[in-house]
């Protein structure tokens, strides 16, 4: 299993992706719109197998 977490934001989302033994293997900052989003997830699908987890930061709201 690999991860990927989300960190978004109003104007930038931070990735991080970990390998199954916890090893950090890419990390990224993009601008938090959909077509950077779509972008960075088509950019690593290639590198990924189909066992897959991403975990988005849940907050209340931002300023």
């Amino acid at each position: 299993m690999k991860y990927i977490g989300l960190d978004i934001h109003k104007k930038e989302t931070h990735a991080c992706g970990l390998d199954e033994k916890g090893k950090i293997v890419h990390v990224e900052r993009f601008k938090t719109d959909a077509e950077d989003i779509g972008r960075s997830f088509s950019d690593v699908e290639g590198r990924l197998d189909n066992d897959l987890a991403v975990v988005i930061e849940a907050a209340v709201f931002y300023f």
